[in-house]
């Protein structure tokens, strides 16, 4: 039932009580339709009560994540940018918390269920993973390095910008992207150990 419906029905049972007091001074059908009106009225505020817990659990976790050893021990520019993506998350989830009460609680948890904190945790993962290719791929000087290094600088500004609404998809193209540096790297390596062990043959011969 809606907020207009049950005005309405509010409205009416008003008028009913009223009319009811002047014809007849007891009468005990309007009263146990009135408390009805009241019961669903509690129900719908322990619903908003659950739901203004449940944006709250989501910004504490968020809270306690942003002060997580794992976050520390980032990189400073990194960890400057995923720690700002946190803050920014939990101020959404403050405006959302706001809110409700103001709108159908369905629109909140629509909202809300956009909001999933645990996938900080692949961002990080990637982040780290992505920066020690990067020192990886600095340490090898074979042709081909600078491509690899350009994708993996890419996609590092780019998941320096995700957050708490990032989609699945968005993680498995990255998680594609650090798979195919890798083995990209592993290449790198292994022609550039190839290429010395053949100057090295070539020295003894001389």
């Amino acid at each position: 039932m809606n907020r207009m419906t049950r005005t309405a029905m509010a409205g009416a049972l008003a008028v009913a009580l009223s009319l009811g007091a002047a014809a007849a001074p007891a009468v005990a059908a309007p009263k146990a339709a009135h408390a009805k009106v009241a019961h669903k009225h509690g129900k719908e505020a322990k619903a908003e009560r659950l739901l203004a817990k449940q944006v709250a659990r989501k910004s504490a976790y968020l809270g306690r994540l942003a002060k997580a050893n794992k976050v520390e021990r980032l990189d400073d520019l990194v960890e400057a940018a995923v720690v700002e993506n946190i803050e920014r998350d939990r101020e959404q989830l403050a405006e959302l918390k706001a809110d409700v009460g103001d709108v159908k609680g369905k629109v909140v948890r629509r909202e809300l269920r956009t909001f999933r904190p645990e996938v900080y945790h692949t961002i990080i993962n990637q982040l780290r993973r992505a920066k020690g290719l990067e020192r990886a791929l600095a340490d090898v000087s074979a042709a081909g390095v600078e491509a690899q290094a350009d994708t993996l600088a890419g996609l590092v500004e780019l998941l320096m910008t995700y957050d708490a609404e990032t989609k699945r998809a968005e993680l498995r193209a990255a998680q594609r992207v650090l798979s195919e540096v890798t083995g990209a790297l592993d290449e790198l390596e292994d022609g550039e150990g190839a290429d010395e062990g053949a100057d090295e043959g070539a020295d003894e011969g001389a």
